[in-house]
């Protein structure tokens, strides 16, 4: 029926069943590194998800996605409710149809230089040729207004790109550029967004996934920083009915919310431990610039204090609200 829907999803669940695979595996060694986990889903995962895209590329595919997200959700320890973009940000990630539309056009540049089949030549010259008859959509269609859209309609016109490497590298940065902006935009349309579109600029592989071996830390630090945690900022918008983001306040601070401002810097109850574990110079006179200072730092003492600190306040926090409850 021309429809993909079917087609993408065998090859979602496909792709699931080897990930059953690739955990066992995985979880055979203990001290794995997130970059290692994402290059190994890359080469064994992602060419199931994408198999013969190149022809059914064009599809939104959600079901892949899907897959895709599942995993990066999983790596980073957080919800499943974590907001999307927030997840593909701190591990640098694009969504699939990125691969997708770069393989068909490295497919498509195969065609316009001969370097396909004699019937794949075939059917392209007939699709080139009903273009201009025939309003039907179709792969070349497709392909021609993905070319227009990203602005490359010389390319079509000319029916080839000249240097091969070259195009490629500038077709994927230009995909991963408008990938970049759209995601941006989500951000700052989002309510959820407030704190993450402050301490992160673009999407980048987060520098504590490498520098953070102890999981339970790098995991409690995804959460505080994907929004993927208990404070009240948070947990109040799924209250029923919805808690007012003004009133979302502290457990132990009256009148005040409960933000991840409020609980790195001035909750009262985790005094001891910011002393022990975050810089002075972050703690004298704090300021939402020096929290992003933090949260964006480099220096490894930080990082690991933060992600410490993040750890033990989550279990210091959970503990004193039990007492209360």
């Amino acid at each position: 029926n021309g429809s993909f829907h079917q087609a993408q999803l065998q090859l979602a669940r496909q792709a699931n069943k080897s990930l059953f695979t690739f955990y066992k595996n995985t979880g055979k060694y203990v001290g794995l590194a997130p970059a290692v986990i994402l290059g190994l889903f890359d080469k064994l995962i992602s060419p199931i998800l994408n198999y013969a895209s190149e022809v059914w590329g064009f599809h939104k595919a959600p079901d892949i996605e899907r897959v895709h997200l599942k995993f990066c959700k999983k790596l980073l320890w957080v919800k499943t409710s974590a907001q999307n973009d927030f997840v593909y940000g701190e591990l640098g990630r694009y969504p699939m149809l990125n691969i997708r539309m770069f393989r068909i056009i490295k497919y498509w540049i195969g065609i316009v230089q001969g370097g396909k089949s004699y019937w794949v030549n075939v059917c392209y010259q007939n699709s080139l040729n009903e273009l201009d008859v025939s309003n039907a959509t179709g792969w070349t269609r497709s392909v021609r207004d993905m070319l227009f859209r990203l602005g490359f309609g010389e390319v079509w016109f000319s029916q080839g790109v000249g240097d091969v490497n070259s195009f490629l590298k500038l077709f994927k940065s230009r995909i991963n550029d408008i990938s970049q902006q759209d995601w941006h935009n989500r951000l700052e349309n989002s309510s959820r967004a407030s704190f993450y579109r402050v301490i992160k600029d673009m999407p980048s592989f987060s520098k504590y996934s490498e520098i953070v071996h102890v999981k339970s830390h790098r995991h409690a630090l995804s959460r505080l920083i994907t929004s993927s945690h208990p404070l009240r900022i948070e947990s109040g918008r799924w209250e029923q009915p919805v808690i007012p983001r003004e009133r979302r306040h502290c457990y132990f601070c009256p009148n005040v919310v409960e933000d991840e401002y409020h609980f790195v810097f001035e909750c009262s109850i985790y005094n001891d431990l910011r002393t022990q574990l975050i810089p002075r110079y972050f703690r004298v006179r704090p300021s939402m610039w020096k929290l992003t200072q933090l949260f964006k730092s480099t220096n490894r003492r930080h990082i690991l204090g933060l992600s410490k600190f993040a750890y033990k306040a989550f279990i210091q926090r959970n503990e004193r609200i039990s007492i209360l409850a």
